[in-house]
């Protein structure tokens, strides 16, 4: 019974965070993860660099320019992502949008996804992968080496635009 209600409140913050991700609110959106659930990322076969950045993600210590720009604004004066200024200049950069929501890495996921898992998938379907991924929920663990290559990807193409002033690329990224 305590697992079940456990899961269940497992199901109810992915939903929450979920619903976060969609209406963009610079909060906190990942749930903390169980001791089983530590257990079992500590056991990933993934490249360390990877693993930190997931390992980073869900510490909440990505340092995005909604963050920057709160802990720093004379620095960084604008919480906007970078990527999306030529399209959206309203979308503020959180952690969610750093990896999954930004409409520039929406290409990125697809293209992965549809090369490695299924060429027919869909935004929905993607976005139910992307989570259960994050969370290790699911029997999806075949594609923890691959969702950690693409968060490595992003990772290091946000910062090569940052600090290189190297385009973003979303098909070079995907390859």
């Amino acid at each position: 019974q305590k697992k079940r209600i456990q899961v269940s409140k497992q199901m109810d913050d992915v939903i929450l965070s979920h619903a976060i991700c969609i209406l963009n609110i610079p909060i906190p959106v990942f749930p903390p993860l169980s001791s089983d659930l530590w257990l079992h990322f500590w056991k990933q076969r993934i490249p360390l660099p990877a693993r930190t950045i997931w390992y980073r993600i869900l510490h909440r210590k990505i340092p995005t320019r909604s963050f920057l720009h709160n802990i720093n604004p004379a620095q960084f004066p604008s919480p906007h992502c970078p990527r999306c200024l030529a399209h959206d200049t309203t979308a503020v950069e959180s952690l969610s949008h750093f990896f999954f929501t930004c409409p520039c890495l929406l290409s990125v996921w697809i293209t992965i996804f549809s090369s490695y898992v299924s060429p027919l998938i869909t935004i929905p379907q993607l976005e139910v992968f992307l989570n259960q991924l994050l969370l290790f929920q699911g029997s999806n663990t075949s594609l923890t080496p691959l969702f950690a290559c693409g968060l490595q990807a992003i990772w290091s193409s946000h910062y090569r635009l940052i600090f290189d002033d190297k385009p973003f690329l979303s098909q070079s990224i995907a390859n």
